[in-house]
């Protein structure tokens, strides 16, 4: 399961993409979306796929997300990802799964402390 929200930096955001147009601002969050919400929050580098996904045609996809996609993010290893959110999901991941395992426990453990050490103190 990823990560179910996104952290966003809108005064970081704007400073790296302030020279977009309006389309390409749109591609390069559904890009984003689309990594956070794919495992290991990258894409396979696969231009098909890709579009696919961002529901562009050949020529949009040509237009506006290929040059995003080289200038935003980086293709090694068959998979294509954002170096800035992958460093953010790592971080949110971990403060996910240390959250829910919180959560999981609950009271428990300090309702056990507390009723073992009750009764050790009860007389009856």
């Amino acid at each position: 399961m990823s990560v179910p929200y996104y952290p966003m930096y809108p005064a970081d955001f704007e400073a790296d993409t302030s020279h977009l147009t309006l389309e390409e601002d749109g591609a390069y969050n559904r890009l984003l979306r689309l990594s956070w919400m794919t495992p290991g929050c990258s894409l396979p580098d696969d231009d098909a796929w890709i579009a696919r996904r961002m529901r562009v045609d050949a020529e949009t996809f040509e237009r506006v997300v290929a040059p995003i996609l080289s200038e935003f993010f980086e293709r090694r290893g068959g998979r294509v990802r954002n170096r800035r959110l992958s460093r953010e999901y790592e971080k949110a991941d971990e403060t996910y799964r240390k959250r829910s395992a919180a959560g999981k426990r609950g009271g428990r453990p300090k309702a056990i402390e507390n009723n073992e050490e009750y009764d050790e103190n009860c007389t009856t």
